[in-house]
């Protein structure tokens, strides 16, 4: 547990960033925002020892695209160590061949319990998705999605620390990749399981981290 900030951190990027993804993008693997303008979301996600629900909200012009979120992190043993909140910002394009793409830029907030330090992460990225069509209005949406992110804040591994302790900031920088397969059904509802992998975190550090499975549910608006 000692690494267990910066574990929380490395996840909570990666599940806001590949999704439990949950905005309403083609791009990754959701609904069309050129036909939905605002969405509500609901994902759950695992990473090792782990657990995590997020809710989001997402507001979708023609291009523009922007989201609020929570989250509730606990551990297999129902401790909790803390929660976050989110904010993200993107642009989607169509691309030739029915591709979209999304460059995105996301900033979370989070607050730790336990005796652990409160920290934030930023990431930049690109998400690229293609709808198919199956059959009537069912179509599925494989996608992929990949970038940097920063953790900033306090330091690592804090559990049971005094009031005293002094330890020093600790900030790292680690990639992030992952892929994602949407189940649209009909315009507004769509079902999406991914899969994700922090790297570049050094061999040092437990490896890596573990792998983030995670599934998401999206109910969108169509546009007036």
């Amino acid at each position: 547990m000692s690494k267990s900030s910066l574990r929380i951190g490395v996840t909570s990027v990666v599940l806001l960033s590949t999704p439990c993804l949950v905005e309403a993008q083609t791009c990754l693997g959701l609904a069309d925002q050129r036909i939905v303008s605002q969405s509500l979301a609901g994902a759950a996600g695992a990473s090792g020892e782990l657990r995590r629900l997020v809710g989001q909200y997402t507001l979708s012009g023609e291009h523009v695209f922007g989201g609020l979120s929570g989250s509730y992190i606990a551990t297999e043993q129902r401790t909790a160590p803390g929660a976050v909140v989110g904010a993200e910002l993107g642009y989607t394009t169509a691309l030739p061949g029915g591709f979209s793409v999304c460059p995105r830029a996301q900033l979370n907030w989070h607050s730790a319990r336990g005796g652990m330090a409160d920290f934030s992460t930023a990431s930049l990225g690109l998400a690229l998705g293609r709808a198919i069509p199956i059959v009537g209005a069912f179509s599925i949406v494989p996608s992929l999605q990949g970038g940097i992110a920063n953790r900033s804040g306090g330091p690592i591994g804090t559990f049971n620390v005094t009031a005293t302790t002094k330890l020093p900031p600790n900030n790292r920088t680690f990639g992030e990749m992952g892929v994602g397969l949407g189940f649209r059904f009909g315009d507004l509802l769509t079902v999406r399981p991914s899969y994700a992998r922090p790297f570049g975190l050094g061999a040092g550090v437990n490896g890596g981290y573990d792998e983030t499975y995670s599934l998401s549910i999206s109910v969108g608006r169509k546009r007036r």
